[in-house]
C-alpha cells in the first residue's frame, strides 16, 4: 500500500507543479502537506496529532485519493488480498496446491 501511495503521490506531483496537492485543505501548504509528502515518499508511517478543526479528517480523506479505485482479490479469500501473497489460508492453501496461480479479480 505504502508503494502505491508513493507511486500515485509522485504522478499527482508531477501533474500540479505549483496547486495544492491536497485539494480542500487551507493553510498547511507550507508546514504539514511537505512533511506528510515527505513522509510518503519515505515510506514512513505518520500519526497526525492536533486540536479540533486543524484538518486531520479532511487530510486523511483527501489521503486515499492516493490509492488506486480498484483492488485484486483472489476468489478464494473471503476479503480483498493480494492473489500472489494471500494473507487468508484459505487462499494460501489453494495457491499452494495448484500448479496454476489463482485467477483473481478486479474489485472496485
Amino acid at each position: 500500500m505504502k508503494d502505491e501511495l508513493r507511486d500515485n503521490l509522485i504522478a499527482r506531483l508531477r501533474q500540479h507543479d505549483d496547486a495544492s496537492i491536497f485539494p480542500g485543505i487551507v493553510g498547511y501548504d507550507d508546514t504539514v502537506v511537505p512533511q506528510i509528502v515527505n513522509a510518503i515518499l519515505s515510506r514512513h508511517n505518520f500519526i497526525l496529532l492536533g486540536l479540533r478543526g486543524q484538518a486531520k479528517s479532511r487530510i486523511l480523506r483527501a489521503l486515499t485519493t492516493l490509492l488506486d479505485p480498484t483492488c485484486p482479490t483472489s476468489p478464494a479469500a473471503r476479503f480483498a488480498t493480494i492473489p500472489t501473497l494471500p494473507s487468508a489460508a484459505v487462499a494460501a492453501k489453494k495457491l499452494r496446491a495448484s500448479a496454476m496461480p489463482l485467477p483473481f479479480l478486479i474489485s472496485p
